[in-house]
């Protein structure tokens, strides 16, 4: 496959991994999602432009009973980072409907990690957001299937895809390029 792209990279004196991608090539995704609207992760030229392919996420939220957990979209694909993450940086086209973005991480053993600070996606039109993440990762960050300690390389990248409330329905479209995910390198054996 040719993506996700990997390189070495010096910042601060020290080297970096970095793993790109840019949708010039099809993803498998798992998507799960909490109800049974229908949400689909695919690869798409943008606009006009057929040189230049993106993420396009086409999703349709119906709702949930009141009292539940608003409705959600999770899809994870593999890319792997063999050092603690230090940013993700990534571009969206957004739809102004108000739902939330956030980013997750799967370790070797099938953990996930969800950031706690999603983006709101409350533009219209392209977007870059960047996040840095802090020396004590995971701390502060969500998970689940694990015992909250990353075990390296992580295996996944993906996003959750949350609506407004609990009551939200409706169909949308976002697109999303460029995802930069800079970690440590990791350290020699030995």
């Amino acid at each position: 496959r040719e993506e996700p792209q990997y390189s070495v990279r010096k910042a601060d004196g020290h080297d970096e991994d970095v793993a790109l991608m840019r949708f010039n090539s099809d993803y498998d995704w798992r998507v799960w999602q909490s109800t049974a609207g229908r949400t689909a992760f695919t690869t798409a030229a943008e606009g006009g432009d057929a040189a230049n392919r993106v993420c396009r996420i086409a999703y349709d939220m119906v709702g949930v009973k009141p009292g539940q957990r608003p409705e959600h979209v999770v899809a994870h694909t593999d890319l792997i980072v063999r050092g603690r993450p230090r940013r993700v940086a990534y571009r969206v086209f957004g739809d102004g409907q108000l739902h939330y973005l956030t980013f997750i991480f799967l370790d070797a053993r099938g953990e996930v990690f969800e950031y706690q600070e999603p983006a709101l996606i409350d533009w219209m039109g392209w977007k870059r957001v960047e996040k840095a993440i802090p020396a004590d990762f995971p701390t502060g960050w969500g998970n689940w299937n694990g015992d909250g300690k990353p075990d390296y390389p992580l295996r996944g990248f993906g996003f959750v895809l949350t609506a407004p409330s609990a009551d939200a329905q409706g169909k949308g479209l976002l697109l999303i390029d460029d995802i930069e995910i800079t970690s440590d390198a990791p350290k020699p054996p030995g």
